[in-house]
């Protein structure tokens, strides 16, 4: 059920609305007020979804509290009451974003109509945000195989340079640093691991380099199954020293916890990350010619 609160100075006009409609029937909750300070008081307590608002009233006429409805309240849906000479008001109303209007003396079956509109807009805006919210969920659940799948294209270099920048932002991935390097990690199990025990060795081993890694790049796993670090140097003379030194700590961790011997190769480093992929090819050059 939605809210409205009708908003007018004349008590006559103002009961016979609020009483003279059968307004539960319409699926609307409704509440008065006698001007426009009234109405902002009322709009804090009552919600409002619609408003109905006169545009002559002392203190706080319809069009200042339609401007402080749009400031304060943009989802408000505001209808302007007008009388016949007061067409210049409700002009100055639609420049406020109102959308309707109706002139005094009122039919009843007219605002009904207007309110039934109204709500139909309501109903329209809710389940477009119903929709828009499960994305928004569908989105944040689906991140992590989005980020995969950009990292992967990166790294085979399948996107177009120009898209980089986007594509990382949205995805939530920061790589900056003076240089890029690659390095594969192959994970060596004694037995072969299958299903779940698999995907669960994998999330372990992954998640090992994501927080050894921390900050200076980011981890995944390849299309071929090999785990990858890009790592983003911070200069361009001490990289490799740390970086052989992190893998290191690396495959001890894996073989610590997991009993699993690791290979890893270190590629080239380059100087912009639409050119990691050169890094990955030689790296995984390594990797194979390995004895």
């Amino acid at each position: 059920m939605y809210k409205l609160l009708i908003v007018e100075d004349e008590d006559l006009i103002r009961n016979a609305i609020l009483f003279g409609i059968d307004w539960p029937s319409l699926g609307l909750e409704v509440q008065g007020a006698e001007d426009g300070e009234i109405a902002l008081e009322t709009v804090r307590s009552f919600c409002p979804d619609i408003v109905l608002t006169d545009i002559r009233m002392p203190f706080i006429d319809g069009l200042e509290l339609t401007r402080r409805l749009q400031e304060e309240y943009p989802r408000i849906i505001v209808i302007i009451l007008s009388g016949h000479d007061e067409f210049s008001y409700a002009q100055e109303a639609m420049k406020l974003g109102v959308r309707q209007y109706l002139q005094k003396p009122i039919v009843p079956n007219d605002l009904i109509a207007i309110l039934q509109k109204t709500t139909r807009e309501l109903d329209a805006r809710a389940n477009r945000e119903n929709r828009e919210e499960k994305l928004r969920l569908q989105v944040q659940e689906s991140m992590p195989f989005l980020r995969e799948k950009l990292l992967n294209r990166l790294v085979h270099n399948t996107i177009i340079p120009s898209e980089i920048p986007r594509m990382l932002e949205f995805t939530g991935i920061h790589l900056k640093g003076a240089g890029f390097i690659v390095c594969l990690i192959e994970c060596e199990p004694e037995a072969p691991v299958y299903g779940e025990a698999a995907a669960v060795l994998g999330l372990s081993i992954t998640q090992i380099l994501e927080h050894e890694i921390a900050t200076d790049g980011v981890a995944f796993e390849s299309v071929t199954g090999r785990r990858v670090l890009i790592y983003a140097a911070r200069t361009m003379q001490t990289e490799r020293p740390y970086i052989m030194t992190l893998l290191g700590e690396i495959s001890d961790i894996i073989f610590r916890e997991h009993g699993i011997v690791t290979t890893c190769a270190i590629g080239t480093r380059v100087s912009n990350i639409s050119d990691i992929h050169i890094s990955y090819d030689s790296a995984k050059t390594a990797i194979e010619q390995r004895v």
